[in-house]
């Protein structure tokens, strides 16, 4: 299922709403990838970027490098502004 819910995702990044989604399932399940995942959300739309930063590295699933880079692709990046990057598609 939490395959299902990531390429759901992945079909429509900018949609908040997805993301929301999936965050919330993962907390139900009490998988930690939740709050990694919330904070993606938190980034978008943050005053504090390094702030946000700062707490997704402390968060970053060094043992999920897959799932990692899954969410990138999905263009919700840690790094960057996902919706201004090249690398992801934006502009």
């Amino acid at each position: 299922m939490s395959d299902e819910l990531l390429d759901h995702l992945m079909r429509d990044p900018t949609d908040d709403g997805r993301l929301l989604v999936y965050a919330d399932w993962l907390q139900q399940r009490g998988d930690p990838r939740a709050d990694y995942a919330r904070l993606q959300l938190e980034l978008r739309t943050t005053d504090d970027r390094l702030g946000v930063l700062a707490r997704l590295r402390d968060l970053y699933p060094v043992d999920e490098p897959v799932w990692v880079g899954r969410m990138e692709l999905a263009g919700v990046c840690s790094s960057h502004d996902s919706w201004r990057c090249p690398r992801c598609g934006g502009e």
